[in-house]
């Protein structure tokens, strides 16, 4: 069995019903994955989840234990209109995931830290996931839409590769051409069920299970403008934080930080604030005029390495 280090494909989700026309009806999990496809396998793959057409899971596994390696990513297109090249590159050095030559995500090796090494062969497979947390993570299959028909196109891989020489695409850093309207791809770090994104909007649900949700730029920006019109969760909302943030690196004790925060129990204030290697406590509250629940309106944070606004 040849051990494949970088892969790459085309992928269409497709059905020849109105499957297209209502996505909502299609529901499966298909999975494009590298596995070694033993007792404990070690895995990496792209994941479709049918109730969400403009999402992208990454995940891996190591000796059959996947746990908290997934990460769910929200992109500008539906993946069931047209095909779309989808890139796995993985090496002894590092594991990354490409779309449309954006890079999503990279997972560097460290010591310590599980990491798949078993040589795997390529899988592409479809699969009936009407039972994961009943139906919340795929829906439910209905039968009446289908068949389903999924397509491959353009199967490549190349392997084996030097750790260290494959290079991914070139990032772009110029701040006006890597902050699109709307801004996508964006990361949802958890609870993704209680994240809705349509094409221009997200909506975020916080649930008495105490899971609200995060979504995230896959961007980093060292400056710029960045703006965002908010609507604030409506009715008695005391004890509820809603925030649009810029962060370094969200959970670092050293993380540099520019916040809106809007408080659950002052729908007519937002306060600011700001951290610089984790030390805030610059909290300034505003007195907004209107109550942020009623209609959307626009918040901007402009910051260089002279001024924050």
């Amino acid at each position: 069995m040849r051990r494949f280090d970088v892969l790459s494909f085309d992928v269409i989700f497709y059905c020849f019903t109105s499957c297209v026309d209502d996505f909502s009806k299609l529901l499966y999990y298909l999975i494009l994955q590298i596995s070694s496809n033993d007792q404990t396998s070690d895995s990496i793959s792209f994941d479709f989840a049918g109730n969400y057409p403009n999402r992208i899971s990454t995940n891996y596994a190591v000796n059959g234990n996947s746990g908290g390696h997934q990460e769910i990513y929200v992109v500008s297109f539906d993946t069931s209109v047209k095909f779309h090249t989808y890139t796995i590159k993985w090496d002894s050095d590092s594991i990354m995931w490409l779309v449309d030559n954006v890079l999503l995500r990279t997972v560097v090796r460290s010591n310590g830290e599980a990491y798949p090494v078993k040589p795997g062969s390529v899988y592409g497979f479809v699969w009936d996931a009407s039972y994961v947390a009943n139906g919340g993570y795929a829906g439910i299959i209905n039968w009446s839409f289908g068949p389903f028909f999924v397509y491959y196109d353009s199967l490549v891989a190349t392997s084996p590769i030097a750790p260290g020489t494959w290079k991914p695409p070139a990032l772009i850093t110029t701040v006006s051409e890597v902050v699109p309207v709307p801004m996508r791809p964006l990361a949802i770090d958890y609870c993704g069920s209680n994240i809705f994104v349509t094409e221009t909007d997200t909506i975020v649900t916080y649930d008495r299970a105490g899971c609200g949700g995060r979504f995230r730029s896959i961007a980093r920006y060292p400056s710029g403008t960045f703006t965002s019109k908010v609507k604030c969760a409506a009715g008695d909302t005391s004890g509820l934080l809603t925030s649009i943030y810029l962060s370094s690196l969200e959970g670092s004790p050293i993380q540099d930080e520019i916040d809106f925060e809007w408080l659950g129990n002052k729908k007519t204030v937002v306060q600011t604030n700001f951290y610089v290697t984790g030390t805030g406590g610059h909290e300034v509250i505003i007195d907004l005029g209107f109550d942020c629940s009623q209609s959307y309106h626009t918040y901007t944070i402009a910051f260089n390495n002279q001024r924050t606004q």
